[in-house]
């Protein structure tokens, strides 16, 4: 019976020191596993914050696009009754011209007509695109 508790006892403690190394060995794999998820607790903490203000930020400038946006269509509206007119002013001028037996473009500011009439239609479509392309969010 004592050499059974002798080698009980022996092998009892080889059971600890293996349990022990066991221990040891893992200590470090579980600091690792520990310090990454930590590391991503710390970044993914912040992300609620960070993702809060940048919708904030969104939100304001999708606000603020559709407000100027807006204001140039009601622009670009504007632009069309300013292009009818001038055509008109533009064919009296020819009428006048063609009765007198002279030239247009010798009227002062004549040519400009057309040159405005031009800039203001590619103006225009400029807007529309800009607000075609970059008016499309989806919230």
């Amino acid at each position: 019976m004592q050499e059974i508790n002798k080698v009980l006892s022996k092998w009892n403690n080889k059971t600890e020191l293996a349990n022990h190394k066991i221990s040891l060995n893992l200590q470090a794999d579980i600091s690792e596993v520990l310090d990454e998820m930590e590391d991503a607790q710390s970044e993914l903490g912040q992300a609620p914050s960070d993702l809060s203000k940048l919708s904030f930020e969104v939100k304001n400038a999708y606000d603020e696009f559709n407000a100027v946006a807006d204001e140039y269509i009601l622009l670009s509206l504007n632009a069309n009754s300013y292009i009818q007119n001038a055509r008109k002013v533009a064919k009296k001028v020819e009428e006048i011209a063609k009765d007198l037996g002279v030239d247009p473009s010798g009227v002062k500011n004549y040519n400009l007509i057309n040159q405005y009439e031009k800039e203001l239609s590619k103006a225009q479509e400029e807007i529309e695109d800009i607000i075609k392309e970059f008016g499309n969010f989806n919230f």
